[in-house]
């Protein structure tokens, strides 16, 4: 299907994410923090549909990477992943936001909305 990128410092909530998009049949990469996923990003900015990244994390969090890979690619497919909805400011615009803890459910219908027209 699609090829995702998923950022998050917590190996728990990555891992799961991880598993939970590889069941729908997506292929997965993965990320411990914004930088990693900037480098992962730069390399394979092309072949990557959608980047799911959480906010909060150390070196780089999520809406500093958001705003180079926008830079980068200005449509870039990003969903931003909190347990804060106050900390996604309204000049990143992301493809979507997923407020944590969430459900599997919730996390593959934003997934497939933000992929929709993709392929």
């Amino acid at each position: 299907m699609c090829l995702v990128l998923v950022v998050d410092d917590e190996e728990l909530a990555r891992v799961s994410m991880a598993a939970i998009l590889a069941m729908l049949g997506h292929e997965i990469i993965q990320a411990r923090d914004g930088l990693e996923a900037l480098l992962i990003y730069r390399m394979k900015q092309l072949k990557i549909h959608l980047v799911l990244m959480d906010i909060a994390m150390p070196r780089m969090d999520g809406i500093a990477a958001a705003k180079v890979m926008r830079a980068v690619n200005p449509a870039a497919r990003i969903i931003l992943v909190s347990g804060d909805a106050a900390q996604v400011p309204p000049e990143v615009e992301p493809s979507g936001f997923l407020l944590k803890p969430f459900r599997s459910k919730a996390l593959c219908a934003i997934v497939q909305q933000a992929l929709e027209g993709v392929g």
